[in-house]
């Protein structure tokens, strides 16, 4: 199942504008990483973390079940954080000028084949 997990990142940073991708428990923990030397996984995946409980509460609070994808975009570059599950998270960085239709496609293909691969709900 590892092997699917790192195929499928190994996928998205072959897009243009991707600087790294990874896949977390809710809680933080990295379960495979592609991130490049310039970012931390462990730390990226902590604030990330974070993030996903802040907007999954906020939704909660609207009544909303939860979230699919969410969007950051700053200054320099976007954080993709897509929901696979209960219990894992992809997450990508990308730079801040990324083709999102082009993005959005690879994203569709690759979330699939992460599901399918059976160990999304870890």
């Amino acid at each position: 199942m590892r092997d699917n997990i790192e195929k499928s990142l190994k996928i998205i940073n072959k897009y243009p504008g991707v600087k790294g991708s990874l896949v977390m428990t809710p809680e933080g923990i990295v379960i495979s990483s592609e991130i490049g030397e310039e970012y931390k996984d462990d730390l990226m995946s902590a604030i990330s973390s974070s993030i996903c409980l802040t907007i999954k509460n906020s939704l909660k609070a609207m009544n909303q079940i939860g979230f699919s994808r969410y969007v950051i975009t700053s200054t320099k570059g976007k954080l993709f954080l897509i929901n696979l599950g209960e219990k894992s998270i992809l997450l990508i960085l990308t730079d801040v000028d990324i083709d999102i239709e082009q993005m959005n496609i690879v994203l569709f293909d690759v979330t699939n084949m992460l599901k399918k691969s059976g160990r999304m709900d870890i």
